[in-house]
C-alpha cells in the first residue's frame, strides 16, 4: 500500500507517534506534546497527497483527522492526555498496519482512539 517513495516519512510519522505516546506515559509537559503533534503534522504534511486519498479511497481512513484530534485533544483546557495518548496509538496503529499491508477498517482505529488498545 505505500509508495516506496514516502516510506521513510510513513515510518517516521510511525516514531514520532510512539515518542509520544512515551512522554504521554511519562508526564511530559502539554507544550512539549504540542511540539511533537507539530512535528508529525509536518511530516504528513509532506506526504503525497495521492498517498492520504489512496487511504481514504480503499480503507475509508482519514488520516489527517487523527493528527486534528492529537492536536485537539492538548489544545482543551485542560489538555486531554490520555485522548492524546489514545490517538496516537491509533496513528500508529495506523502506520504500523499499512507497513504490513493488514489494514482494518476506519472503525476499529476509531475505536482506539476513543478507548485505548483494542484486542484485535
Amino acid at each position: 500500500m505505500i509508495n516506496k517513495s514516502q516510506i521513510m516519512t510513513w515510518r517516521n510519522i510511525g516514531y514520532d507517534a510512539q515518542e509520544l505516546i512515551c512522554r504521554c506515559d511519562s508526564n511530559a509537559s502539554v507544550e512539549k506534546l504540542a511540539e511533537m503533534a507539530e512535528a508529525i503534522k509536518e511530516k504528513m504534511n509532506s506526504l503525497d497527497i495521492i498517498e492520504l486519498k489512496k487511504l481514504h479511497t480503499e480503507k475509508s481512513i482519514a488520516f489527517t483527522e487523527y493528527v486534528d484530534m492529537i492536536s485537539e485533544s492538548l489544545d482543551k483546557e485542560p489538555a486531554d492526555i490520555t485522548k492524546t495518548r489514545n490517538c496516537a496509538n491509533a496513528l500508529l496503529k495506523i502506520v504500523v498496519d499499512m507497513r504490513y499491508g493488514s489494514l482494518k477498517n476506519d472503525e476499529f482505529y476509531k475505536k482506539i482512539a476513543e478507548e485505548g488498545e483494542v484486542n484485535a
